[in-house]
């Protein structure tokens, strides 16, 4: 009689262990195959857009250097695109729009919130709003 109650015990035993072997294999089985990642954080919007030089660097190119020989005086969001008030030092300002050409061999390409990228021939490089002055930038008459 109490081999009958060993061996019931034995065998209940093992059942429980390997229900709980199973039961870890799979929970590990899970955990590791799930390809979840974590969500991006919202603050990611807020960051400062990369600049171009940037990826030069990077991939072993030169940093294009900035024109100096362009005036940036404001950008423009539209709402199916965006322009920048731009020209040559000397020249009058005009609204242009991206995709448009500056001068013969220079368009613009990108326009962001304090500056603009623009293409001369196949070159792009970033031309930059002046420094923000105390002076008021909006006249009245």
């Amino acid at each position: 009689m109490i081999s009958i109650q060993n061996s019931a015990a034995a065998r209940i035993i093992s059942l429980i262990l390997v229900a709980l072997f199973c039961a870890t294999v799979t929970y590990w089985g899970i955990t590791l195959t799930s390809h979840q990642t974590p969500p991006l954080a919202a603050a990611s919007a807020s960051r400062a857009p990369l600049k171009i030089e940037y990826a030069n660097r990077l991939f072993g190119g030169q940093a294009n250097p900035v024109r100096s020989d362009f005036q940036l005086a404001g950008v423009l969001a539209q709402e199916h695109g965006a322009a920048a008030i731009i020209g040559l030092t000397g020249q009058p300002l005009r609204a242009v729009s991206v995709g448009q050409p500056i001068d013969q061999n220079t368009r613009l390409h990108e326009v962001r919130a304090r500056s603009v990228i623009i293409e001369h021939s196949g070159v792009k490089s970033e031309v930059f709003l002046p420094a923000l002055t105390d002076a008021p930038t909006i006249y009245m008459r």
